[in-house]
């Protein structure tokens, strides 16, 4: 029952509300309540002007700055000239001592004797007498002949014990060298590695680099790999002298750590055969 109520009820609302829409009715006038003593004439009354007196003056025009030019001052310098008389040069005059004549005059009555004037003699050598002039001494030196010894140089191919210390010594330097040049940082105890294949010619081929830290590989080939190709056919690569090799392997090995410590040719012991 409540809902048929209610329906009819909202049913009923509609319908009165779409009546006031469609008939439009027209609204009433808006009216105002005045007073009743209230007259037009009212608003005919004027408004006295009262005058508000204030303590601000009529600005004065701006006061116009006059500029007054006055010549520069001269400044007179009064410079002395004061005249410096320079000497004259001093001639050397050369005055040659003539000898002085003596008078002689007897005096009466005076019986004391004039002290003999002794003059300074100069000695002159005559111009037609002999000049001695010293010669140089020759000095005769005599040359020994110098011996001049001449070691023979073998030829023959290096024994086997000769073979194991000269390529001893050819690793151990290139392992410092690559040691000196490789400028690399890493972790104290990392250890890199390089490997080649070196020809008797100087040629450098196969080269390997890598790190126990797969981490720092990458540092190996991009650091340590460019140092071992520009020993290309540079002395550090030529074989020892009278050796029968052709090509060799080389491997070697450096560790980080807080002092440097290079190979020595004892690190080394080369029994690589030759084919």
């Amino acid at each position: 029952m409540n809902i048929l109520k209610f329906l009819s009820l909202t049913i009923l609302i509609l319908i009165v509300t779409a009546a006031i829409v469609l008939t439009k009715p027209a609204m009433h006038k808006p009216a105002v309540l005045e007073d009743a003593s209230f007259t037009l004439a009212s608003l005919e009354k004027k408004v006295p002007v009262k005058k508000v007196e204030t303590d601000f003056q009529t600005p004065l025009p701006p006061a116009q700055k006059t500029v007054v030019e006055k010549p520069a001052p001269v400044v007179k310098r009064i410079v002395k000239i004061v005249r410096q008389e320079v000497p004259a040069p001093v001639q050397n005059v050369v005055v040659k001592e003539q000898p002085v004549k003596q008078k002689t005059e007897t005096v009466k009555n005076v019986k004391t004797e004039k002290p003999a004037v002794t003059l300074p003699v100069k000695t002159v050598q005559a111009a037609n007498e002999p000049v001695e002039i010293e010669q140089p001494v020759k000095l005769e030196v005599e040359e020994k002949p110098v011996k001049v010894v001449t070691t023979p140089v073998s030829t023959a191919p290096l024994t086997e014990k000769e073979e194991i210390i000269a390529w001893n010594k050819w690793r151990s330097d290139l392992q410092n060298k690559v040691m000196r040049d490789s400028r690399i940082s890493a972790p104290v105890g990392t250890t890199f590695y390089f490997s080649c294949t070196v020809d008797k010619f100087g040629n450098i081929s196969n080269i390997n680099t890598w790190s126990d830290n797969d981490y720092y590989t990458p540092l190996a080939k991009r650091v340590i790999k460019p140092v071992l190709s520009s020993y290309q056919n540079q002395p550090i690569l030529k074989f020892p002298d009278r050796t029968r090799r052709t090509i060799t392997n080389v491997n070697g090995s450096f560790t980080m750590a807080f002092t440097d410590r290079y190979s020595t040719p004892a690190d080394y012991s080369d029994y690589e055969r030759i084919k």
